[in-house]
């Protein structure tokens, strides 16, 4: 069985047994609580952080490139140009736009 406890908690149920003797209980809590603490991320939340770089690098790469068109057509470079021909959201433009 698994259970999600803060450590004040942790602390409450430690005094609790300490004061009932068993102490045995204690180091084992500590123990487990000490070792899920330093825990490194799941598999699950590396593929979510690298999917999302992914997505941002490919974001930026289409921002690049409807600027350097701009630039070319000797337009104006604006979030709504970049958005509209980078067919991006205006929000994403205005949010990766280095002008």
């Amino acid at each position: 069985m698994r259970i999600t406890i803060n450590e004040e908690d942790l602390q409450g149920i430690i005094s609790f047994l300490k004061k009932h003797n068993k102490n045995e209980y204690v180091s084992i809590l500590e123990s487990e609580f000490e070792n899920n603490k330093s825990r490194d991320i799941t598999n699950k939340q590396k593929s979510i952080l690298e999917a999302r770089k992914e997505r941002t690098n490919k974001l930026k790469e289409k921002i690049e490139n409807a600027m350097n068109l701009l630039r070319l057509e000797n337009k104006e470079i604006t979030a709504y140009s970049v958005s509209k021909v980078a067919d991006i959201s205006y929000n994403s433009a205005r949010k990766y736009l280095d002008i």
